[in-house]
């Protein structure tokens, strides 16, 4: 067996080397992706968090909670946000609080923040632990206190790090190179 990781357009993500001073959490707002847990770190550790996410309702009472969460100020919410929009706030994050529960068979927040030079704090769901180099691009975090506790850290990674990673483990021309490889062998009768 064998893994051929998604590749994303390096392109359409662009460096930025200095970092800003709020957290980032992007994804789907329910209960799986849990972007509670990312409000929780922001309040615990004072900073700000910008949350970005699409207006499709799974879960009423949830979105409403994490609704009343975000006072505009400290926790701001971007329902819809166009990709400039979220390539933006990925530039200027601290890191992206990446705290899934979803059984993720890859999620691409963490090589599009790290493109940015972002590092991600997430949670050890699916296959995240493989996008994320332990100390290096971000850091796997197993509880909230844990995820307080790599914030503080993550000023110890270098942006130009994490963008180095994408471009040798996630870019397009990878993901291509690789399923070529697979088919190869797979037409040459070859264990893939």
């Amino acid at each position: 067996a064998c893994a051929v990781y998604n590749g994303i357009a390096l392109e359409d993500y662009p460096f930025k080397a200095e970092r800003g001073e709020r957290l980032l959490f992007v994804g789907r707002l329910d209960s799986f992706k849990r972007p509670h847990i990312a409000i929780d770190v922001a309040k615990r550790t004072g900073l700000g968090l910008d949350i970005v996410g699409g207006s499709f309702v799974y879960d009423a009472i949830y979105m409403e909670q994490i609704k009343k969460d975000c006072d505009g100020k400290q926790i701001k919410l971007y329902l819809d946000a166009p990709h400039e929009k979220k390539v933006e706030l990925y530039q200027n994050a601290k890191a992206v609080i990446f705290p899934s529960k979803l059984g993720e068979p890859f999620g691409l927040i963490v090589p599009e923040a790290n493109a940015c030079g972002t590092p991600v704090i997430a949670s050890p769901d699916g296959a995240i632990p493989e996008t994320v180099k332990e100390g290096e691009t971000g850091f796997i975090c197993n509880t909230i206190d844990e995820m307080v506790e790599a914030v503080s850290k993550v000023d110890q990674i270098k942006p130009g790090d994490c963008r180095a990673w994408v471009e040798k483990q996630f870019n397009r021309e990878m993901m291509a190179t690789s399923y070529l490889e697979v088919y190869n062998k797979i037409m040459a009768g070859e264990e893939w």
